[in-house]
This record gives C-alpha cells, structure tokens and sequence, in this order.
C-alpha cells in the first residue's frame, strides 16, 4: 500500500457579513461584493523531486489580474440599490475558492437605509473597500473566514485562518 494525503491546491475565502445587534429600524442591502485583482487562473506546477512531499506552486504569467465578483454572492448589476442581499444580525455566509496568490482587497457596494416611519435618516449607497494584507498570501489547503460586522458609524473585519482539512469544515460559502 502506498500512504497517500490529498492537499488542497486553492485557497478556500468565506466571509460572513452580519449588521451589529444594537443595529434596529435599519436595513442594509450588499448589492455587489468582490475581490480587488486577482488571478482566477494559471499554470499549477508540482515538483515531485523533493523528498519528503512535493512541492507546489502556481504561475500567472498568462492570467491578468482583475477585479472579480464573488461567485456565490447574488450580484446585482444594477443601479436600483434596493436589490441584492439583504444583511441581517445573522450571518449571510458566501465564499470563493481561489489559486494561492497575494492577497489584494475587498470591494462591496452597500445601501444602508431607515425602516422607521418616518425615515430616521435618508438612505445612502456607498461603495467600501478593504485592503487584506493580514497573512500575506492566500496559501494552499487554507481556509479564511472574514467575519465582517456592519454598525451605523464603522465596519469591523475580524480574520481568521484554518487548515482546509479541518473535518468540522463543510461547504457552506461556496
């Protein structure tokens, strides 16, 4: 018998968006979220030389980075911000599996808007960008979970990172 262990070659990125608790009479609608130029493609080497275990790598020479809409998040290509999903105190969970590469950046359109009758305050699209740069790269057989907090006056981003092989993971985000 021959020992086998089976590696990711992706890096599986989940983020969980939820409102803050304290967050009432408002509804915040994500109408599009993606990441900031990356590569969702290129050349996979593996070199089997090495002893003990291969080694890994990927090469974008022919695959431009660019912006990409997150698959499993219900883009909406429209100018009518009432659409897309809607964020409540509950997680909404959706993700990405990728190539290893550098992390770049998250980019998400968002309406934040008043349920109060009357409007407690007028409803306001922005777009929101966030630089990642807390591990670096996005490795192979890594799974990274942002857990991403919206208030009325911030927007807090909580990392974290796992191995892929976890038995506990399940698909949820993809």
């Amino acid at each position: 018998p021959v020992s086998m262990t089976f590696k990711h070659t992706g890096a599986w990125i989940v983020f969980k968006v939820k409102l803050n608790n304290a967050l009432t009479n408002t509804k915040l609608t994500l109408n599009q979220f993606k990441l900031v130029k990356i590569h969702k493609g290129g050349k996979l080497t593996i070199d089997n030389s090495k002893y003990p275990g291969a080694q890994a790598s990927w090469d974008f020479t022919n695959s431009p980075a660019a912006d990409y809409a997150v698959e499993s998040f219900p883009q909406q290509n429209t100018t009518d911000n009432t659409k897309g999903l809607e964020v409540t105190q509950t997680d909404n969970t959706f993700g990405i599996i990728i190539p290893e590469q550098k992390q770049t950046a998250i980019e998400f359109k968002y309406t934040l808007a008043s349920t109060a009758s009357p409007a407690a305050f007028a409803a306001q699209t922005a777009t929101y960008t966030y630089p990642l740069n807390n591990f670096g790269k996005w490795e192979m057989g890594k799974k990274y979970v942002y857990d991403i907090t919206i208030t009325f006056n911030e927007i807090e981003i909580k990392p974290s990172v796992t191995d892929w092989g976890d038995p506990t993971d399940t698909a949820i985000g993809i």
